[in-house]
């Protein structure tokens, strides 16, 4: 897990499959694959991507509200971000997958999650995962973390 701070907004990314599921699900959706799916240049880029296009919304920044907002997505074969897949996980679900004590954190502040969909609809293609050398459909959970300071 990568921890970056910036002055608006620390975004934690953890590229990563649901870690108790491995291998392929009945709609041929891999949660843990042999390369995971990357986005261009790196980790670092997908974050200069998120800094960039990231806008806070103002209300929420004004009255100090922040959390964390998991928000699950697909990567296709072609690398491009499933764009009917993009939703955020629930409370209730962050706890199943990630715990308690990271579920206390989650916001569900429409606003944040409205912008952290927003984002994830933007995003460029990525480097799709592999499996035995071909490409597959991965899914993908990170967590971004709203901060106002």
């Amino acid at each position: 897990m990568n921890f970056f701070s910036f002055s608006i907004v620390t975004i934690i990314l953890t590229l990563c499959g649901t870690s108790d599921l491995v291998g392929q699900s009945n709609d041929n959706v891999y949660f843990m694959v042999e390369e995971t799916a990357e986005f261009p240049g790196g980790n670092g880029e997908f974050i200069r991507y998120i800094s960039e296009n990231l806008k806070y919304p103002r209300k929420a920044k004004k009255n100090g509200v922040g959390g964390k907002v998991f928000v699950e997505f697909f990567i296709n074969k072609d690398g491009s971000v499933d764009q009917d897949s993009i939703r955020v996980l629930s409370r209730e679900e962050v706890v199943i997958n990630k715990g308690a004590e990271i579920a206390n954190e989650v916001t569900d502040d429409k606003s944040l999650v409205d912008e952290a969909i927003r984002i994830m609809r933007q995003c460029p293609k990525w480097i799709p995962g592999t499996q035995r050398g071909k490409p597959v459909r991965q899914k993908i959970v990170f967590p971004l973390n709203f901060r106002a300071y």
